[in-house]
């Protein structure tokens, strides 16, 4: 029974993390010129916007591990694949964001953007797939949790100061 109310409540912190989300992003992308504007706290604005990814994608992860606990094993499926290779779905999944983002941004794909682009997206990238690989094997520790969040922030540092130097 305790599974089965962890479960529920995993789903409902799921499903407001990705309306807030939604929502978070929306406001992100539309003062985005303000934000590159601010300098110092572009930092901060960006790392709470890729915290906010990362405990979507932790909290989402997690339920899914915690759904293979409650979900009798016929009615899975092929579910249990995702649980016994982790990292493959983390490395297919970080890899996937990053290339549907670019598409979503628009980003040009010469020399230049992936020069300015490669340094962050390798960041993010490692950073999604510690987030799916920590909340996949069920035990978000804190030292896991932390090492999620800290490549989060160089990864936020780093990209503030490419945009600072491009548009600077």
């Amino acid at each position: 029974m305790r599974a089965k109310l962890r479960l529920v409540l995993l789903g409902v912190a799921f499903l407001a993390l990705i309306t807030f989300t939604y929502f978070e992003t929306r406001a992100f992308i539309a003062s985005a010129f303000w934000i590159i504007q601010t300098g110092a706290m572009m930092a901060l604005f960006i790392f709470a916007h890729n915290s906010l990814a990362a405990t979507a994608l932790l909290v989402g992860m997690w339920f899914v591990a915690t759904s293979s606990e409650v979900i009798p094993a016929r009615y899975r499926g092929r579910d249990d694949i995702l649980l016994k290779h982790p990292r493959a779905l983390a490395t297919f999944f970080s890899v996937f964001l990053v290339l549907q983002s670019s598409v979503v941004w628009g980003v040009p794909f010469d020399v230049r953007a992936i020069a300015y682009c490669l340094p962050v997206a390798s960041m993010e990238v490692y950073g999604v797939y510690l987030a799916v690989l920590t909340g996949l094997r069920g035990c978000t520790s804190l030292r896991g949790v932390a090492s999620v969040y800290s490549v989060f922030m160089v990864g936020a540092a780093v990209e503030t100061a490419i945009i600072l130097l491009a548009v600077g």
